[in-house]
Parts: structure tokens; C-alpha cells; sequence
């Protein structure tokens, strides 16, 4: 009987050892430079529906861009008006739950044209402008934004820029 008794008492301590490795081992495999990207059908760069020279880029990478480039930018330079914004850049960050997106905006860079000179303003936000609400794609691959702040609610639709 003593046998049978180290024998149990040997192989519930070589269970418990298996379990610890095998836990150890589970948590050590785990690492989270994989879970960096976004998987989001929102990643990629979108055209306004309604004003060809807005976009927004989300990347893979949690980061985000609004470009908008004065439509008349072209005519500004060759005409060389006082002042004019030439184009604007927005820098910020994004996360997305489900349908519902969050937007932090934490950066600007303007490119203007002053007195014939292009000059470059670039401003860091003291507090990020932030923007949420939710997102949908129909089937023709457009990117509907609802925007919700302070109650209220608008909307900005892209095309993706995918061929």
C-alpha cells in the first residue's frame, strides 16, 4: 500500500508541475507587439464625397490625418494673393470599438501663402480636440462618419481611394 501511496502522491506532483509549465509557457507565447495593429475597415484613405480636396487617413497603427488642400490653391500661387491657406494637415490618433470610432486630434500644420512666400505654421494642442461617434460602409465602399458633439450630430462621407 505505501507503494500505491508514493506513487499517487508522485504523479499529483508531476500534474501540478505540468500545469505550471504549461501555464508559464501560454503566458511567455503571449505578446503584444502583434495587437498593435487596428483591424478596422476604416484603415485607408478616404476622399470627401462632397470636396475632392479633403481627406482622412487612418492607418493600421492607431494614427490619423485630415488633408485639405484649398481648392484654389493652384489659382492663389499664380496670382499671388496676400494671404491664403494653401493647405491644412490634422495629426492625431484613432481607435474604433465595434462601429463606434474615437478620434484625438493633437496636431495642425498649415501651409499659407503670405506676400508671395509660402510659410509653414505647425501647432501642438495644449488640450486634443477630440471627436467620436460611429462609423458604417455600404457596399460600394463608402465611409460614413457620425459624428456626435455635445449633442450634436453630423455626418461626413469618403470614398476609399482603393482601385
Amino acid at each position: 500500500m505505501t507503494g500505491n501511496t508514493m506513487t499517487k502522491r508522485n504523479i499529483s506532483k508531476l500534474m501540478a508541475i505540468l500545469m505550471v509549465a504549461t501555464l508559464s509557457l501560454g503566458f511567455s507565447s503571449c505578446s503584444g507587439s502583434d495587437d498593435d495593429d487596428i483591424d478596422s475597415k476604416m484603415v485607408g484613405t478616404w476622399t470627401s464625397a462632397s470636396n475632392e480636396n479633403e481627406s482622412l487617413v487612418f492607418k493600421s497603427n492607431g494614427n490619423c490625418e485630415k488633408h485639405y488642400v484649398a481648392p484654389t490653391a493652384k489659382g492663389v500661387i499664380d496670382n499671388q494673393v496676400e494671404e491664403s491657406i494653401v493647405e491644412k494637415y490634422n495629426y492625431g490618433t484613432f481607435t474604433v470599438n465595434g462601429t463606434n470610432f474615437k478620434i484625438t486630434w493633437n496636431k495642425e500644420k498649415v501651409y499659407k501663402l503670405t506676400d508671395g512666400n509660402i510659410t509653414t505654421e505647425e501647432e501642438t494642442y495644449k488640450t486634443p480636440v477630440v471627436e467620436e461617434g460611429t462609423y458604417s460602409i455600404s457596399d460600394d465602399n463608402r465611409l460614413t462618419l457620425i459624428f456626435n458633439a455635445n449633442g450634436y450630430k453630423y455626418s461626413w462621407t469618403g470614398v476609399s481611394a482603393k482601385k
